[in-house]
């Protein structure tokens, strides 16, 4: 029986092996993992930032900034029900 990608445990996995290469220095096999695990879950703010974690060991700061950010806007959106925290214009 194949597992589906769509299992918890599966982009948890993802996420976890990705951890493990990035230890020994291994940055496109852990680059692939949370790829993948974010191509699963995209809305899971702690894989965007263990990706960022992944991108700023490499000096990769752009790319580092751009999943910090993806996190910090899931993360408000799930604090305020997917409302803005400041108005527009304030």
């Amino acid at each position: 029986m194949r597992r589906s990608h769509s299992n918890p445990r599966t982009r948890k996995s993802y996420n976890i092996r990705g951890k493990i290469w990035d230890g020994p220095g291994l940055f496109e096999r852990a680059l692939a993992d949370y790829d993948e695990a974010i191509r699963i879950d995209p809305s899971n703010p702690p894989y965007s930032m263990d990706r960022a974690i992944l991108w700023q060991h490499k000096e990769a700061l752009d790319n580092a900034l751009v999943d910090v950010d993806r996190a910090i806007r899931f993360c408000f959106a799930d604090a305020t029900g997917g409302k803005p925290l400041v108005s527009p214009g304030a």
